[in-house]
């Protein structure tokens, strides 16, 4: 979206929020972001999540940029939240998908865009299956449940963002891929993954839940290709990513390469 983070909080600040002439949407009361330095935040880190292991070339980067912040100060731990949080907000996400996108749309069209759905955006993803299915499903009393499904996962997660500022998480299995066919499988680092596999793991969970997050760029991988890392915060914590983002950006344009990259 931008190619600086302060380019990126410019377009947030015209963004945010509701339009002036929405009269549903609430208004947030959006505070400013700290002074902290990097060493004021504490800040947890993983490499991969259990059953979606990343590249070796992508945990380099990662422990690459995690020593990057240690140097200037920077204060971090690896650490995840527990309960399988993270599979849980992926299944929370390939149920809610549905129900947002078939709004309104007649119950004898649904089987069609679910097979559209699961053929193509969605290929591969059939241990989701089931949550697939209940998103399909109609009726009020299917989504209030889905809702109140999220809103357990949201205060899961919320409660570890309780401990922890921020969290620097993978963006992908590997780094950016060339524009391809969606449902084309990606070979890379020894795998052959679906598309979606590739990518949807690691950012659908917080699409789910709706926390924010940034994508930090670190440079240039060996094979030429762009790889960075994501930094998911708090509910209402955009104004504090943002500002992470940028006083990282003091040292990533940089960003040594780590033996091996």
């Amino acid at each position: 979206m931008a190619r600086t983070a302060d380019d990126l909080e410019l377009v947030w600040q015209i963004i945010r929020g509701p339009h002036e002439s929405d009269r549903v949407i609430p208004r947030i009361a959006w505070s400013d972001p700290s002074t902290k330095s990097l060493g004021d935040f504490k800040i947890a880190w993983v490499d991969g999540w259990p059953g979606y292991e990343t590249s070796q070339q992508t945990r380099t980067v990662m422990s690459g940029f995690v020593d990057l912040l240690a140097q200037h100060g920077g204060k971090s731990e690896k650490a995840s939240p527990t309960g399988d949080l993270h599979r849980r907000s992926l299944s929370l996400f390939v149920r809610l998908f549905p129900q947002v996108i078939a709004q309104r749309v007649p119950g004898f069209i649904r089987p069609l865009m679910k097979m559209q759905i699961k053929n193509s955006l969605l290929k591969g993803m059939d241990a989701f299956q089931p949550e697939l299915n209940r998103g399909f499903k109609p009726g009020l009393n299917n989504y209030v449940e889905t809702m109140s499904i999220r809103a357990g996962i949201v205060s899961e997660w919320e409660s570890f963002f309780k401990q922890y500022d921020l969290l620097i998480c993978p963006v992908s299995f590997g780094p950016a891929y060339e524009r391809r066919k969606i449902g084309t499988p990606i070979a890379y680092d020894g795998q052959t993954l679906i598309y979606v596999n590739y990518v949807w793991p690691y950012v659908g969970c917080f699409n789910g839940t709706g926390h924010p997050a940034i994508t930090i760029p670190l440079g240039l991988d060996k094979e030429g290709l762009p790889v960075g890392v994501q930094v998911a915060g708090p509910y209402w914590g955009e104004p504090e990513l943002l500002h992470f983002a940028k006083l990282t950006a003091r040292y990533t344009p940089g960003f040594v390469k780590p033996e091996g990259f």
